[in-house]
């Protein structure tokens, strides 16, 4: 972009519309209704009797034989919860939203205390331990989520609060993950994996310019960087992202402005009988086309999205979510625009659907399952010409198509043993019609499946020690049906120091096919497995219930990589993902390896009063070694990432916060080398107006606000091959709106 709106011009008029909307309030006091259900982590069974407080008043409730609970006449405004039950572990909810005239949901969770003496008590505090996950998980909940400074509604965005993440790009939200790359991640809504949750998907990667899951149907979101149990797939990283409880007691309607477009979206109770079961819809339009000339925009981004979520429950033991998402991505730089800002003629569409239904079922006293079909494809298509002849340069149409079948069983066989174990079945379909310059047009076909059957233990040896092992097995057949078999072994210790001080050490092996996207160019369909071997060792402490400390050492060793045969320095499976497209080759060979190390320090303090707080400071490096034997910087090797998030409730329906953002650049090929060091800070205001039956929220978010020069990429361009310096975006207000009646 050439010019910008100032940031100026743009929060006085904020403020105007803050100070007239502030004289349409009533007088009176505005309370609403929170109402939830407590359950048993292990089985989901009620909890009959568990008291709930809602801190700072004197209101409160017990849950009924249900597990239900309902407090009344809440006066509207954040609140945390403290929730205990004899025998479990006490939690603490922070930053629950009460909305006048509506009813806010908020479903717990309780695990049960190993130490499980009737009268024993025992806090977990703001962030209760995931047994399975010991090492490397962060968790975001809804309220983080919605008011994070950087991200402006995209959940994408919200992952860059972890210092475990390095910023790739200020237009696109891609994670790398401890010096791995946009492909290595794997994506779960609802036990239902997600190829990319973004609009505009680099084909290969998981990431791209702007999210298309709505924040607001986000409960909680999960971010496992390493150590990770067999449950999950992915290479360097799993993210899990479990939608909220739907309102099931009236219907609400709730309008949003923010980076992700404009959306509308209702919901309520379905009415099938007597079952508490409820619907969700939604559409969402980008309207940064609708404001190319006042953005002096070079492009036109057009984007669209309709989700629905229905769930049934069916019974006291059996509920079942239904999903269902239309993403359609558009992108046009003509030629008059190409030739002014020196790139490409380009047109680019991608249209995305993903279709699911999970079923949740409770075994018994002991146990539940979680199973789910889904279907998903991307329809994607990309030209691109020289603006001076004409010269098509890249071209390329292709589908790719899954069918996922996953079953996760949970069973606790004792107070002190529990066990997971399930399948990830797979079947593929993939096409694609791409130009590679010395060969002209070339058609190809890729279908696989995999069958993925993984087991898990949890054992508490005394109430100190906690140790987890488990195996996945990953079995591919090719085209011309070859089978390899990849046996993961995963474990973990943890050793509790003290009541607030943990060690712990985790490792295993992690493995991911070839993406299609280097696939497609290689006159060999074989499916290969890259392999990666972790090594994590951490120290948690916990000096209050809503402040924690971790400090963690990691290794990562990368085998059978796809390479580039003819071009060393070559590294299709960043490239997949990263700024600069796949390298075309008909001969990959797959004895790439690579290797990545650093140490992670976070600091996290949950809003439990008027204050929150993540930081974190990661030093890591990442090499590969290309197919000419030499080792060199793979592309997100930044050798270091330090985040500063702070905001701050400042009472009357006020709020700020910030996000502070530096690396140390990322490398590039074939000068192997790295870009300047990459700093930014992001600035957001809050304002809520709470009407009788209704809230408002209104803010500004300003992106990069001092207006730094990140530099995005070195590239050499035309015919005499001029070498020029494109950079990341200047400074960027958004404003948002979120309107719930």
């Amino acid at each position: 972009m050439k010019a910008q709106p100032t940031t100026t011009c743009l929060l006085a008029c904020w403020l105007l519309v803050t100070v007239f909307s502030s004289t349409l309030l009533c007088a009176q006091v505005k309370t609403g209704v929170l109402t939830g259900r407590v359950v048993d982590a292990t089985a989901n069974r009620a909890l009959l009797g568990t008291t709930i407080r809602v801190l700072g008043t004197k209101l409160g409730a017990i849950a009924d034989h249900s597990g239900k609970f309902t407090v009344a006449h809440v006066p509207a405004g954040r609140y945390s919860l403290k929730v205990v039950c004899v025998g479990y572990e006490t939690r603490m909810l922070a930053d629950i939203i009460v909305t006048p005239g509506q009813t806010t949901l908020v479903d717990v969770i309780l695990r049960e205390s190993v130490s499980r003496a009737d009268s024993v008590v025992v806090s977990a505090g703001y962030f209760p331990l995931q047994d399975a996950t010991p090492v490397s998980a962060i968790e975001f909940t809804r309220g983080e989520i919605r008011r994070s400074p950087g991200a402006a509604g995209d959940i994408g965005r919200v992952l860059s609060l972890s210092s475990t993440n390095a910023r790739i790009d200020d237009s696109r939200n891609d994670i790398a993950v401890r010096g791995g790359g946009p492909a290595e991640n794997a994506f779960y809504v609802d036990n239902i994996p997600f190829k990319s949750i973004n609009y505009f998907p680099k084909q290969g990667g998981t990431g791209g310019p702007v999210s298309f899951l709505s924040s607001d149907i986000v409960g909680s979101m999960s971010l496992y960087s390493g150590g990770y149990g067999p449950t999950w797939g992915g290479l360097s990283s799993a993210v899990d992202v479990q939608t909220r409880s739907m309102g099931a007691e009236d219907v609400t309607v709730q309008a949003d402005v923010n980076m992700t477009g404009l959306r509308l979206s209702a919901e309520g109770p379905l009415g099938i009988g007597g079952m508490r079961s409820t619907w969700y819809a939604s559409i969402t339009r980008g309207y940064l086309d609708l404001l190319k000339s006042f953005l002096n925009q070079v492009g036109d981004p057009v984007w669209a999205s309709a989700q629905q979520i229905v769930t049934l429950d069916v019974s006291d033991n059996s509920k079942v979510t239904i999903v269902g998402f239309s993403v359609f991505s558009d992108f046009t730089r003509n030629h008059e625009e190409a030739l002014a800002s020196g790139q490409s003629v380009n047109r680019e569409r991608e249209n995305q659907h993903t279709y699911g239904v999970n079923w949740r079922y409770v075994i018994d006293t002991s146990g539940y399952m979680n199973t789910s079909v889904s279907f998903g494809s991307i329809l994607g298509s990309e030209v691109s010409q020289r603006p001076i002849d004409d010269l098509v340069t890249y071209n390329r149409n292709y589908l790719e198509q899954y069918v996922h079948l996953r079953n996760v069983t949970h069973q606790s066989l004792s107070t002190l043993f529990d066990i997971d174990y399930g399948v990830d079945l797979r079947r593929e379909w993939n096409t694609a019609r791409v130009l590679i310059p010395t060969d002209g047009y070339v058609d190809k076909e890729c279908n696989w499946l995999s069958v993925s059957p993984f087991v898990g233990a949890v054992a508490h040896i005394g109430e100190l020690v906690t140790a987890t092992a488990g195996l996945r097995v990953d079995a591919l057949l090719n085209n011309d049906a070859s089978l390899q078999a990849l046996f993961q072994p995963r474990g973990s210790l943890t050793y509790r120091v003290r009541d607030n001080v943990t060690l712990a050490v985790a490792g295993g092996l992690y493995s991911m096919p070839t993406p299609f996207a280097i696939l497609q160019y290689s006159t060999d369909s074989m499916i290969v497995a890259t392999k990666s071997f972790h090594t994590i060792g951490s120290i948690a402490w916990q000096p209050t219930d809503e402040v924690r400390v971790t400090l963690e050492a990691y290794s990562k060793q990368y085998s059978d990589m796809p390479l580039n045969s003819k071009i060393g320095y070559a590294f299709p499976l960043d490239e997949a993902a990263g700024e600069t497209d796949v390298t075309p080759s008909q001969d990959l060979i797959y004895t790439g390896k690579a290797r990545a190390y650093g140490i992670d320090a976070t600091l996290q303090k949950k809003m439990s009063d008027d204050f929150y707080l993540v930081t974190g400071l990661s030093f890591q490096r990442s090499f590969f070694t290309g197919s000419d034997g030499i080792e060199r910087h793979r592309m997100f090797d930044n050798r270091w990432v330090g985040t500063i998030t702070a905001g701050w409730d400042l009472g009357a329906g006020w709020e700020t916060g910030a996000q502070f953002t530096t690396t140390g650049g990322a490398a590039y090929q074939p000068a192997d080398t790295h870009l300047p060091e990459y700093m930014t800070l992001n600035v957001r205001v809050d304002k809520r107006f709470n009407f009788t039956a209704s809230s408002l929220v209104l803010y500004l978010s300003v992106l990069n606000a001092t207006d730094r020069r990140n530099v995005r990429k070195i590239e050499r361009v035309g015919s005499y091959n001029e070498i020029v310096t494109r950079y990341h975006l200047g400074i960027l207000p958004v404003f948002g709106l979120e309107w719930k009646l």
